[in-house]
């Protein structure tokens, strides 16, 4: 909040806000004297001018900082509305909707006839309840599994394992020797050199894969730590695009690259077909609840990995309509984990509802919304509530360039323990970066009454260490907490006055997790209790924009 107070007839503004030596940025405590007038005047990041173009910077005494373009998230990179329907087939499944019986069979039949004419089909489910004792697969391209809405089509998940699963179950990578890249790229590159581009053509699908090197793991000041989980000398995939021109041996494609990658790490690219495109799931409600908490917790690790609905192997394709409920008798509505998007990219998730898992335990569970391997992932307008983490990040150094856009995540609560969980004596469960080294993520205006967290997390997760760098969270709302300790550098732009922002660790407060101090330089931060008055309210609208106006 900033505040306009006068003396001696000259009028003065004032920050309402406590920069602490502890790193607490939240609200300060104190009076001002004189008379106080609230302003409502916009205010706009340095970062973020008016004329703001990609690739713009401020030199501060930490370097020249700058936002990235997040506007390339989701469905076909925002330059297209999610499909409505028209010029598909509509055939619809007639299956026994009292829940009585299994039709996880007949519906993958069904499913599997449209997939085969090669048209664009609709497999439309009639309100009932369906029950699936076997995961469903919807792939290929064009296919679209859809209710009569999510208050009236809904499927009861009942065996442990069981998901509803869009996208392709083998798809095919392929390396060549050939395609080893030859200079280093930047951040904001679209392009790279290769050894020899033969092989890789205009509209092919590939990913950047390198070796997590030591060195990688020392500049990411997380070398004990990814040594002790074995993430060392392992192989990472990430930046997932298409190919848009190729000339020499430079490929070029459609959205940047989002780090500062080097040849030393053996970089090179991977070619991938058989994705699943153009398809989705839409306007249904699922429920994989067991009879009692005890037997979710008892059916762990079993659940391990377990969600309601997946997203693999995926591009151009979307998730929208769709919540979580409970089976009558029951008050939970989901096992453990709610949706997950794994190895896919530009993707949308909208307006979709994933609440009260039963195993909120150790170990991975309770996770509502996952994101693991995947980029340019679009989450909008989203609801988590009551999950041990509203939304996570999974997958060592794979995700990148996802945008968060208006998530609402309340009653995140992590347990040591059943008779913790029965009890509610459980910690807040934050959203997170949960394993290493989340690459430029956007958390765009987040309502956040739990945690929302980048940090070192040391041991945890199998040595997870630092799980983020060069991530921004913008706008944020709600009571929570925010800890923004990067690598590297972060960004916290804008915040409600009652959110708690942190960018340096104070071992006097108690994190949701246990981070370490060891992020310094501190992450970037401003508008600090203005983010009401903040312009834009939205970074990846404005961005998006902006780029579809050029």
């Amino acid at each position: 909040m900033e505040l306009y107070f006068r003396r001696d007839g000259v009028w003065f503004s004032m920050l309402l806000v406590l920069f602490s030596l502890t790193g607490c940025l939240g609200p300060g405590r104190g009076a001002l004297s004189g008379d106080l007038i609230e302003s409502s005047e916009p205010i706009r990041s340095q970062l973020y001018p008016d004329d703001w173009k990609p690739g713009y910077s401020v030199q501060t005494d930490a370097g020249p900082l700058g936002l990235q373009d997040f506007s390339y998230a989701g469905y076909r990179q925002g330059e297209q509305n999610l499909p409505n329907g028209e010029g598909f087939t509509v055939l619809t499944f007639a299956g026994i909707g009292d829940g009585s019986l299994d039709v996880a069979l007949d519906l993958q039949s069904f499913i599997d006839q449209a997939a085969a004419s090669g048209q664009p089909t609709i497999i439309e489910v009639p309100p009932g309840l369906y029950r699936l004792d076997h995961s469903i697969r919807v792939q290929g391209k064009s296919l679209v599994l859809r209710g009569a809405g999510a208050d009236l089509t809904r499927f009861y998940l009942s065996t442990p394992s069981v998901s509803i699963v869009l996208g392709s179950e083998k798809p095919k990578l392929e390396n060549q020797s050939n395609w080893q890249v030859t200079r280093d790229p930047m951040i904001g590159d679209r392009f790279v050199e290769l050894k020899d581009a033969s092989g890789l053509e205009v509209g092919q699908d590939i990913s950047l894969t390198w070796i997590l090197t030591e060195e990688f793991a020392v500049e990411n000041h997380s070398a004990e730590f990814w040594q002790a989980g074995g993430r060392v000398a392992k192989t990472v995939e990430n930046f997932r695009r298409t190919i848009l021109g190729k000339k020499g041996n430079r490929i070029s494609f459609d959205a940047p690259i989002r780090f500062e990658l080097k040849t030393r790490d053996s970089l090179s690219v991977r070619r991938i077909s058989g994705l699943t495109t153009e398809s989705g799931l839409e306007g249904f409600a699922v429920s994989s609840a067991l009879d009692s908490i005890d037997a979710a917790w008892q059916a762990f690790p079993g659940t391990f990995g377990t969600a309601a609905i997946k997203v693999q192997w995926a591009k151009d394709s979307w998730v929208r309509d769709v919540k979580s409920f409970a089976m009558l008798g029951k008050e939970e509505h989901l096992l453990s984990h709610g949706i997950q998007i794994d190895r896919s990219y530009q993707i949308t998730l909208d307006r979709i509802f994933m609440q009260k898992a039963q195993n909120l335990g150790v170990g991975g569970n309770g996770y509502l919304f996952i994101l693991s391997n995947s980029n340019e992932v679009l989450v909008r307008d989203c609801r988590a509530e009551q999950g041990r983490h509203g939304l996570t990040f999974l997958g060592a150094v794979s995700n990148s360039g996802n945008v968060i856009l208006r998530l609402a995540s309340t009653k995140g609560r992590t347990c040591s323990s059943l008779e913790a969980q029965k009890s509610d004596q459980c910690s807040i469960g934050p959203v997170d970066t949960h394993e290493p080294l989340a690459i430029a993520n956007l958390f765009d205006n987040l309502f956040i009454a739990d945690a929302l967290q980048v940090g070192n997390r040391r041991e945890a997760s199998n040595s997870a260490g630092q799980t983020g760098t060069l991530n921004v969270m913008w706008a944020t709302r709600g009571p929570g907490s925010v800890y923004s300790y990067n690598v590297g550098q972060g960004y916290v732009v804008g915040s409600d006055l009652d959110t708690k922002v942190y960018t340096l660790v104070d071992p006097k407060i108690k994190a949701t997790e246990r981070l370490s101090q060891d992020n310094l330089p501190a992450d970037w931060s401003e508008h600090i209790g203005m983010g009401s008055r903040l312009q834009p309210q939205s970074l990846y609208e404005d961005q998006l924009k902006r780029r579809l106006a050029k």
